[in-house]
């Protein structure tokens, strides 16, 4: 029992095999053999040797068994994990065409107890690390459920998020959120007794480990309706939301970061508006604002967002119900150079309020004075700001003049249009399209990709579109293909064309015939055409000219 011939079943090699297991055996050592067995193992891969599904079973026991786990020599645990990565990463590539039951043969050979669950307890990161990544597997598979039996596997996993330093940590963290999207896994994760007094334990032992218990919590309420009840029921929805208004600075943001992901869920956004935590925030918030310059305020930033998302998914909900906060967010957009961090973030959230045409519905009438002092107020940055507040802005109005889903109705999508155009003047002074014509231009691809992009959402509508089939200057940039020679010039460029030759009977009202032939072509030789030149060289010059 233990050699290499249970796995590799080859005569020829039979012998080898034995010998050198014997050797290491006799004399205690398995450096060399380990490294013999690597040999051995890329040899067979190479020659498709025959190999043993049962056998390999039984080795991976045996050699975690009575070689790692007894071990206290970091080379023998590691290359002995390897040797164990080695034999099963050769099963998994055949087992679909010769063993398709491969999983569930793992699970009936008892490698799960005897070598799995223990290796996630072992005190060695890299064995932790390799038990963890088989079982994560298994709970991929058709036998998850098999392993959700296995008494005590989940608060061991649970266990392995508390040594946040390792690479097995994100492994679980995965493994419990894939258990949540079962019934049985979910329960056997919140409501079972032993779990939940392991998350708690873990939880305690340090913020970075109780942080990652809250992230598997927002990442398994998003699931579904019956994981955030179960999960609401557990007590660790709001310990989440508890742990936004307590304790100290940094872990308060975390949490509002976690909340605003919850926020996007409509399932996830009732609970917590009927658990009173929107209306929590929204205190929060007003006390932050009415206090610039204090601790409280560190936390506007988070809080916008959080809002942000709930804007994104229920923009009439946040207008009606917390119109304050979309109050403070244009306030926060003309605030003055100082806070010129504070007004980026506050105009991108802004913008999420804005992706929906009811969103934007809302913001152009209930806010129409705030609102245009706001988009002035931007214009003049996209100016004078710095470089890398510009690229964000504009990123930002990309989201602002988009519409995540365009009105089928006809009246409301010329009230649509008629929005985005009167929003588009208060940006770009007199409507014009000379501010976008030049920075297409700029050699800063941050900047000139967002405004190709921001072209082509412009060919939505039928201001934006006769805006640019009206410019020959900006057509003729278009068509140069020496222009922009990058791969992401060259594929936004291509888009705005796409566009504009798309909707050809409006292109034939505004652009000359020669420009609609230049870009119908531009279009059909696509973007990575290179036109053709002739190269003279100076000797075959020369011998013209004397001739």
């Amino acid at each position: 029992m233990g050699s290499l011939s249970q796995f590799i079943v080859e005569d020829s090699v039979k012998e080898k095999l034995d010998d050198a297991f014997t050797k290491a055996k006799s004399a205690g050592t398995w450096i060399e053999y380990l490294d013999d067995c690597h040999f051995f193992l890329v040899k067979a891969k190479s020659e498709n040797a025959k190999l043993s599904f049962q056998g390999a079973g039984e080795l991976v026991q045996f050699y975690y068994s009575d070689v790692i786990s007894i071990s206290d020599d970091d080379d023998v645990i590691h290359k002995g994990i390897n040797l164990l990565n080695q034999m099963l990463d050769m099963c998994r590539e055949i087992y679909k065409r010769e063993c398709p039951d491969w999983h569930q043969q793992l699970v009936g050979s008892s490698l799960l107890s005897r070598c799995f669950l223990p290796a996630i307890k072992h005190s060695n990161k890299d064995v932790v690390y390799f038990g963890m990544k088989e079982i994560l597997q298994l709970i991929e598979s058709s036998v998850c459920k098999d392993v959700m039996k296995m008494d005590g596997i989940v608060p061991a996993i649970i266990e392995v998020i508390s040594d946040h330093a390792t690479r097995a940590t994100p492994v679980a963290k995965n493994a419990l959120i894939k258990l949540c999207q079962t019934e049985e896994g979910l329960h056997s994760v919140f409501a079972n007794r032993h779990s939940l007094d392991a998350m708690t334990k873990v939880a305690a032992r340090s913020d970075t480990a109780k942080f990652i218990i809250y992230e598997v919590v927002q990442q398994s309420c998003m699931l579904g309706s019956s994981q955030l009840s179960m999960i609401s029921n557990s007590g660790w929805l709001d310990a989440l939301v508890e742990e936004a208004s307590c304790g100290d600075t940094l872990s308060n943001m975390v949490a509002l970061q976690l909340l605003s992901g919850l926020m996007e869920n409509d399932g996830a956004l009732q609970h917590l508006t009927a658990a009173g935590v929107l209306a929590k925030l929204n205190t929060s918030l007003q006390l932050a604002h009415s206090q610039p310059g204090s601790l409280a305020a560190i936390h506007i930033p988070d809080l916008l967002k959080a809002f942000g998302r709930v804007g994104s998914n229920r923009p009439e909900f946040l207008c009606e119900e917390y119109s304050g906060v979309v109050t403070i967010m244009l306030e926060c957009c003309t605030r003055p150079a100082a806070d010129s961090s504070l007004a980026v973030i506050a105009f991108e959230t802004l913008t999420q309020v804005a992706f929906t045409f009811p969103g934007k519905k809302r913001l152009h009438y209930d806010y129409n004075s705030e609102l245009k002092a706001c988009l002035v107020g931007v214009g003049e940055k996209m100016v004078n700001g710095m470089m890398a507040e510009r690229v964000r802005y504009l990123g930002a109005i990309i989201n602002m003049l988009d519409t995540q889903q365009m009105p089928n109705d006809r009246i409301e999508l010329d009230e649509l249009s008629e929005l985005m155009q009167c929003w588009y003047s208060f940006l770009f002074p007199c409507g014009s399209i000379a501010p976008l014509n030049k920075m297409i231009r700029l050699p800063f691809p941050e900047i000139h990709l967002q405004a190709y992009e921001l072209l082509t959402v412009l060919t939505k509508y039928n201001w934006g579109f006769k805006l640019i089939a009206a410019h020959n200057g900006l057509l003729e940039y278009l068509l140069d293909r020496s222009a922009g020679q990058d791969k992401r010039s060259k594929e936004a460029k291509y888009g705005v064309v796409s566009a504009l030759v798309q909707q050809m009977e409006q292109l034939q009202e505004i652009a000359g015939e020669r420009i609609i032939h230049k870009l119908c072509t531009y279009r059909r030789k696509g973007a990575y055409y290179v036109e053709p030149y002739i190269e003279t060289g100076l000797a075959q010059m020369l011998t013209l000219q004397q001739t």
